[in-house]
């Protein structure tokens, strides 16, 4: 018995020192990383060099890029070294007792280094026989026939659709020595900013390689500050570092204040002195040459780093350029290189739903190339619908796994939004992807909404606020002027349809709830279950015509905020809405008046206006006590409203009576 116990105890151990094994093993590789994280971002890089040489022969031999495999291949690597680069800076940035940080580095560091491994290993299957003649400054040698020695042949840089003008602009900038010394490139997240300015670097070999003995490409990214520049451009100069800005300031003069150099910095945040970096005083007029230019997606930030570099010739904002989204055509040639084949487009069904995408993207590259690099292998018709389906109602959570890309494309637009110091600024920001797709927003209204739900409440003058807001929206490229306004070409504004899925996806907890209703024909149908968590809601004509789905009272914890275009079958719940704040139903057609909004006690903005009511308001309304907005222009057939109504809503800011039979004498 005691030898059987002896036996039972040495195999219940070995059981226990299997497990605590195998469960220490993950915790013992998750400690480790901060210790080598400096070493495993090394390694990344390292194997990242050879890819990048084969990525370059490849492009420059373009009857290569004749196979959707190797064009996969190619985007991959374009990620992939992205994503190193934002390693490597997030490393620079990171201090000395950042622990969890560095965990988090050196563990996305050891992911990315397998993926670099794989397509390591693609990439030697995927590479023909090449010309070892091609050399790494981008140029390739060839035999000539009468000296026998080589001549240099510049590479030729390919230029997407839609981005040669841009592309000439900088160049003829960078070329011409009786030019301004600094340019400003600024738009939306996605629009091509990166790209442009990674091919202006690229064509150095064969548009200005005499002009400059120093060309430096650096990334600023969000929160770069004066240090992290100083240190970018010290890195791509072989520079030693100080950790003095001063000094380092030193440095970087003593070594750029002889020579010719052109500096690229891409994604400015914010302004930053490039005196203080380091960069000698840019004078169009004296020699050295020199040239900076920059990328950014805020307008404003553009004109302050151009402002302290005056030009005889031109005011700051001449010497920018935005860069805007891409028509009809150049979307569809876009969007087609980067699906790789054209064949698949002889599909009829395939065709229309492409094109369907294209439109869903309204000309952003970055939704073009990523939504286009996704369908690569799409070879089916329901596939493509469901891309289409996914689009348009933003449940990109669905298929996670299939919207890496597109989900990395709604980032990367996210990040405008995360630069935005206030909630209360994003809350206005927010508010405009209620509006439908596609449709111009008038600023006056978009104020009024604003003042409704109590975002304008610190300021005297809620108009002069709003239309300052509305400004910073545009210049951070947020929001763009629209030009189908009827009163002038300032009185609208408009969302990008890809801005506007990215605002959804935010307020809906990226695509998991239903926490606002954006005006959409696409949505699905509002059921019981989806009206329990809204919040905000733009209810349609095609929503109350049949198909939704109402639901009893208890089903609206949450609304805040409706707005019906048509009332039907909504009016006999408006009385439901007992924590409703702000409602709007503009263009109801009804000519008595609807008691159960006076149940509404909590109102505090009320629309009616354009509607059909005649005769009086009813005195039942004066319930309303915390009513602040009501709007009722536009009415004809009002004619009265009893003076106990005013004089009960002692919170009313705003009437609004405009072009009604009201006359302003209150009858008693």
């Amino acid at each position: 018995m005691e030898h059987e116990a002896k036996i039972w105890v040495g195999v219940v151990f070995a059981v226990l020192v299997a497990i605590l094994s195998k469960l220490w093993d993950p915790i013992a590789a998750h400690v480790g990383y901060p210790f080598g994280v400096d070493r495993r971002v090394k390694d990344l890089q390292e194997t990242v060099k050879p890819l990048i040489d084969m990525r370059r022969e490849l492009r420059e031999r373009e009857n290569l890029l004749n196979s959707r495999e190797r064009i996969g291949w190619l985007d991959r690597v374009d990620n992939l070294v992205e994503d190193v680069e934002r390693i490597k800076a997030d490393l620079e940035n990171c201090g000395p007792i950042d622990y969890f940080k560095k965990c988090f580095i050196g563990r996305e560091a050891d992911t990315e280094l397998k993926k670099a491994n794989s397509l390591n290993t693609q990439g030697v299957r995927l590479m023909p026989a090449v010309d070892t003649s091609l050399t790494r400054q981008g140029r390739r040698s060839l035999p000539q026939a009468d000296s026998g020695q080589p001549q240099e042949v510049p590479r030729v840089t390919t230029i997407p659709p839609g981005m040669g003008s841009s592309y000439r602009k900088v160049l003829n900038f960078i070329k011409n020595n009786r030019s301004e010394s600094c340019m400003g490139i600024w738009g939306m997240g996605g629009v091509g900013k990166t790209k442009l300015i990674n091919l202006v670097c690229d064509s150095r070999s064969a548009e200005y390689d005499d002009y400059f003995s120093d060309v430096l490409l650096v990334q600023a990214g969000k929160g770069c500050r004066v240090a992290d520049l100083q240190k970018r451009i010290s890195v791509s100069m072989g520079l030693r570092q100080i950790d003095n800005e001063i000094s380092q300031s030193a440095i970087i003069s003593d070594h750029l204040q002889r020579k010719d150099f052109l500096l690229l910095v891409d994604d400015l945040w914010e302004y930053i002195d490039l005196n203080e970096v380091g960069i000698p005083l840019l004078d169009e007029a004296k020699k050295p040459r020199r040239k900076v230019v920059f990328t950014s997606r805020s307008m404003e930030v553009c004109d302050k780093m151009i402002s302290p570099w005056p030009s005889s010739d031109h005011p700051p904002r001449t010497r920018t350029i935005q860069m805007r989204c891409l028509n009809k055509e150049d979307a569809w040639s876009l969007f087609a290189e980067n699906v790789g084949s054209t064949t698949i487009f002889e599909h009829v069904e395939i065709r229309k739903a492409a094109e369907k995408i294209v439109e869903e993207c309204s000309g952003l590259p970055k939704a073009l190339c990523t939504i286009g690099k996704s369908m690569l292998s799409k070879n089916h018709p329901y596939e493509w619908r469901t891309a289409i389906d996914q689009l348009r109602k933003s449940e990109l959570h669905k298929k996670i796994d299939n919207h890496e890309d597109l989900l990395k494309c709604l980032r990367c637009l996210q990040e405008s939004y995360d630069s935005v110091e206030h909630d209360m600024m994003k809350q206005r920001f927010l508010l405009c992807s209620l509006w439908p797709e596609n449709e111009s927003i008038s600023i006056k209204k978009l104020i009024r909404w604003w003042s409704g739900l109590g975002l304008l409440d610190d300021y005297t003058n809620a108009s002069d606020a709003g239309h300052s807001f509305i400004n910073m929206l545009v210049h951070k490229s947020m929001l763009e002027k629209s030009d189908t306004g009827l009163d002038s070409t300032d009185s609208h504004v408009k969302m990008h349809n890809m801005i506007r899925k990215m605002a959804i996806w935010i307020v809906n907890e990226h695509g998991y709830k239903n926490n606002w209703l954006p005006n959409s024909s696409y949505r699905s149908a509002l059921t019981n279950k989806m009206w329990f968590t809204v919040e905000k809601a733009w209810v349609s004509h095609e929503d109350t015509s049949g198909w939704c789905e109402w639901p009893s009272a208890d089903y609206f914890p949450r609304l805040k905020m409706l707005v019906a275009r048509h009332l039907f079958s909504l009016e006999k719940m408006i009385g439901y809405f007992k924590t409703i704040t702000f409602l709007d139903l503009e263009g109801m057609r009804r000519e008595e008046f609807p008691l159960e909004i006076c149940r509404l006690i909590k109102l505090e903005h009320l629309n009616l206006s354009a509607t059909t009511i005649i005769g009086a308001l009813p005195p039942e309304l004066k319930e309303l006590v915390d009513l602040r907005y009501f709007y009722i222009r536009n009415n004809m057939s009002l004619q009265t409203i009893p003076a106990e109504l005013i004089f009960a809503l002692k919170k009313l800011r705003g009437l609004d009576l405009f072009r009604t039979g009201v006359s302003f004498r209150i009858e008693e």
